[in-house]
């Protein structure tokens, strides 16, 4: 598909002074160190945005679904691909290269750089995402957690790792009774001042209580 932005989405002209690929890296990676440190989502997508058109000199865009697509008028000395931007399940939108077919052009941003930035873009937007909810959650629950007894640690993660959630599994993995396990239920939901299974492990992450990451042991600033 032969396509070129209109000049006011994107210049007239593709420039050819490209930041060196470890250029690019570093400085994506500060500012995800920056945007991590947003209190809210405000501004977030706009300021990554706004770094891969100056990274690239015009010659990429990010295309995110939240954002309305540029105006795009043809022209057959330019092409556009779009490499989509996804992290686990979740779509971003489309990574957009303009390529220009011109003796003028001494260096365009070559496919696979191309694709390594729409990755990163994608893991960065996850990261951000998943950095900002953590962060509402701990502000929604500052309530000191009591500390936990080694049963109802083993408990809690069984119940994270989601490897049964009827006190009969669990008593049967772990050689208690099922008496005993709706009793280490009920001390644990009462610790963590949760009703449900799924509000505990929410509970558990949030807190740093549990991580899926085998041999990790984070530590939160939520009650601090």
């Amino acid at each position: 598909m032969q396509t070129q932005p209109d000049d006011s989405a994107f210049g007239s002209s593709i420039p050819t002074n490209l930041c060196s690929y470890d250029q690019m890296l570093i400085r994506l990676y500060a500012l995800h160190n920056e945007l991590s440190c947003f209190v809210d989502g405000n501004g977030i997508a706009d300021r990554l945005c706004d770094e891969i058109q100056t990274l690239t000199h015009g010659q990429a865009r990010l295309q995110l679904y939240r954002h309305c697509a540029p105006t795009i008028t043809y022209d057959p000395s330019i092409i556009a691909y779009f490499i989509p931007m996804q992290c686990a399940d979740r779509e971003y939108g489309h990574f957009m290269v303009l390529v220009a077919y011109s003796a003028e052009i001494e260096k365009e941003l070559s496919f696979p750089r191309a694709q390594v930035l729409a990755q990163t873009c994608a893991h960065m937007l996850y990261c951000l995402e998943m950095n900002l909810y953590l962060k509402q959650q701990i502000c929604a629950s500052r309530a000191e957690i009591e500390p936990l007894r080694p049963r109802e640690q083993e408990l809690l993660h069984i119940i994270c790792r989601g490897e049964g959630c009827a006190d009969e599994e669990i008593a049967q993995r772990i050689g208690l009774s099922p008496s005993t396990i709706r009793k280490y239920r009920e001390q644990l939901y009462r610790k963590l001042q949760v009703h449900s299974s799924q509000q505990a492990a929410h509970t558990a992450f949030v807190s740093a209580l549990y991580t899926p990451i085998n041999g990790l042991a984070p530590k939160s600033k939520a009650h601090t």
